[in-house]
C-alpha cells in the first residue's frame, strides 16, 4: 500500500514571467534580456497578492532580468530571497530573436517547416 503523508508533498508553481514589449510585439525573446513593461510590473504585483495565502518555501527564477523582476514580487512578498538559476533560461532562438513568426517565416521559410515538424 503507497500512503503518502501530506508532509512529504511538495507543490511546485510554474510561473511565466510578466509582460515585455517585445511579448506586445509578438517578437521571439529567447535568451535576449528584454524587460519587463508597465504590465508586466503590474502582473508581477498581482501575482504577490495570488499567491499571498500560499505556503511558498522557495522562489527560483532565470538570470533573465524579466524572469528574476517576476519572481522578486513574489520573494519579497514572502521574506524570500530569489534563487537565480542559469539553467532555467528560455531557450535561445538565435537568429531569429527580436523577429516576429511572420519575419521568421519569410526570411527562414525551410527552417520554419522544419522546427513546426
Amino acid at each position: 500500500m503507497n500512503v503518502l503523508n501530506a508532509e512529504q508533498n511538495t507543490l511546485l508553481y510554474l510561473v511565466r514571467h510578466g509582460e515585455t514589449d517585445w511579448n506586445v510585439a509578438n517578437r521571439f525573446q529567447g535568451q535576449a534580456d528584454i524587460p519587463l513593461n508597465g504590465r508586466g510590473h503590474s502582473q508581477g504585483a498581482a501575482l504577490a497578492r495570488y499567491f499571498a495565502g500560499q505556503p511558498i518555501q522557495r522562489v527560483y527564477s532565470s538570470d533573465l532580468q524579466r524572469a528574476k523582476d517576476t519572481a522578486s514580487y513574489i520573494s519579497m512578498a514572502k521574506g524570500l530571497t530569489t534563487e537565480v538559476l542559469p539553467e532555467l533560461r528560455e531557450i535561445s532562438f538565435g537568429s531569429w530573436e527580436g523577429m516576429t513568426r511572420s519575419e521568421i517565416g519569410k526570411q527562414y521559410p525551410a527552417q520554419v517547416r522544419l522546427w513546426r515538424e
